[in-house]
């Protein structure tokens, strides 16, 4: 083993070990100037962070990423070294059975790091159990409510959805005869007034599917609502509207924490974190007709892994376009970052463009949103064409019933265009994304692990293999 290679592997090593929890953004680059025009190519699963031996490691032209002039398996050690080829401006595919597929376009030497996700497992798990720390309620008039939910990561910010905060399942709950809610919302026992008469009610259970063996932490959510507010949501077959979560009042906050849930559970826990209003956000309007959600998120530990929404709003709604100027609740005590996203998103998700303001105050503006070109489907283009931000990277992804490959797209390159004819016939969708993160960005040094705490602006745009 050369001297290179070993100083390569300790340094890989050890920055694998000090970010053994860090949520990784799929790969870390390191470029180097010089002649020797090597790159060693490191590959490790993201979850274990154990070396991935036997990747096969493929190399082409930037321009040419299906037409490889090299290929190697990774090692023992889940490293794969190429030497210096005549393309200066590469892109390197990693791909292994069990795996999703990553490509990097735009490497020219030094090390790359690249972190496989296991194709998921497709197995379901149900968690359920009670939250606590339910503060007192102005009077019988309103009813005391809460939503578990999965906590955030900023790369659930690209594909959000308010409705990605409800659980498919519904219970019934007794509001003047029996109605359908969403099975993760919870309702503590309580007495309330409507009609000039008073009546019980309570669903103090939760109950969330999530995916076996994926890491989670849960997050409730408590509030108030007039009773007839509640009484709508269950005239609309159990579904929370945004207008719901405009009259929401939040009031207190909780998470767990992680969970590697591998059959069905019961967690209790309690909602720690008193909230009030503090944001004041005054909008721009997006780029496109949308539905614009407003939410104020604690960034747990200040790494953008753990986003706790204390409160959403929507800025404007499909249905109304006129713009509001919301006001976001936010944790009382210190505890975390209190940052704000602005979310536009298009009619049936299509188009999304997003901001982060990081360490928000008492009033927001988030300013202009970033423009998002609508994408259509692979069988009326012949090409895929990407540019990446000058501050950041595109990524282009194909899916089936979750992701199969990702492809990285960096500044230096300009426009990538992959041909259609290159993607597997069982792909159901694509997307393409942007990524800014600002003026300090430098492609030629991404640590993978922490580059996901200055991030400022994304967009998404997605578009299915074929029209129906």
């Amino acid at each position: 083993m050369g001297l290179k290679k070993l100083a390569f592997l300790v340094v890989l090593f050890c920055s694998i070990a000090l970010n053994a929890k860090a949520q990784s953004i799929g790969f870390s680059l390191k470029q180097h100037d010089g002649a020797n025009g090597r790159t060693f190519v490191f590959v490790h699963d993201d979850f274990t962070r154990v070396p991935v031996v036997e990747a096969r490691i493929t190399v082409a032209a930037y321009n040419e990423i299906n037409s490889p002039s090299y290929v190697v398996l990774t090692d023992e050690f889940g490293v794969g070294e190429i030497p210096r080829l005549k393309d200066v401006l590469k892109a390197i595919t990693v791909e292994k059975e069990g795996f999703q597929k990553v490509s990097v376009v735009g490497v020219e030497q030094g090390e790359l790091s690249i972190s496989l996700k296991r194709q998921p497992d497709n197995r379901t798990v149900v968690a359920s159990g009670n939250v606590t720390g339910w503060p007192k309620r102005p009077n019988k008039s309103w009813v005391q409510v809460g939503l578990v939910f999965r906590s955030l990561s900023a790369f659930d910010l690209l594909s959000f959805d308010a409705d990605s905060l409800i659980s498919p399942l519904t219970d019934t709950v007794d509001v003047l005869g029996p109605r359908q809610v969403p099975s993760n919302l919870v309702i503590p026992p309580q007495d309330v007034y409507v009609f000039f008469s008073s009546f019980w009610i309570e669903k103090p259970l939760y109950r969330l599917p999530l995916q076996h063996s994926e890491p989670v932490r849960l997050a409730a959510v408590q509030g108030q609502v007039m009773v007839e507010d509640l009484m709508g949501l269950s005239n609309n077959n159990g579904q929370v509207s945004l207008e719901f979560l405009n009259k929401l009042k939040t009031t207190r906050v909780g998470l767990t924490d992680a969970l590697f849930p591998t059959q069905d559970f019961r967690k209790d826990f309690n909602a720690d974190y008193q909230v009030s209003p503090y944001h004041k956000v005054l909008l721009t309007n997006p780029p496109f007709t949308s539905d614009l959600i407003v939410a104020a998120v604690t960034d747990v530990n200040g790494d953008r892994e753990t986003l706790l929404p204390t409160d959403i709003k929507a800025g404007m709604t499909l249905e109304n376009q006129n713009l509001r100027t919301p006001v976001l609740s936010a944790p009382v005590t210190s505890f975390g970052k209190k940052d704000v996203v602005a979310i536009a998103v298009a009619p049936e998700g299509k188009r999304i463009t997003g901001i982060i303001v990081d360490q928000a105050g008492k009033t927001v503006q988030p300013g202009p949103f970033a423009l998002v070109e609508e994408r259509q489907s692979l069988n009326t283009v012949s090409t895929i064409d990407v540019r990446a931000p000058a501050s950041g990277f595109s990524t282009l992804v194909f899916e089936t019933d979750y992701p199969v490959w990702t492809v990285f797209v960096l500044p230096a390159v300009g426009q990538v265009s992959v041909p259609t004819t290159a993607v597997d016939a069982t792909v159901f969708r694509y997307s393409v994304s942007d990524f800014h993160f600002g003026a300090a960005f430098n492609e030629k040094s991404i640590d993978g692990t922490i580059l996901l705490k200055s991030l400022e602006k994304f967009t998404r745009a997605s578009a299915r293999a074929v029209d129906q």
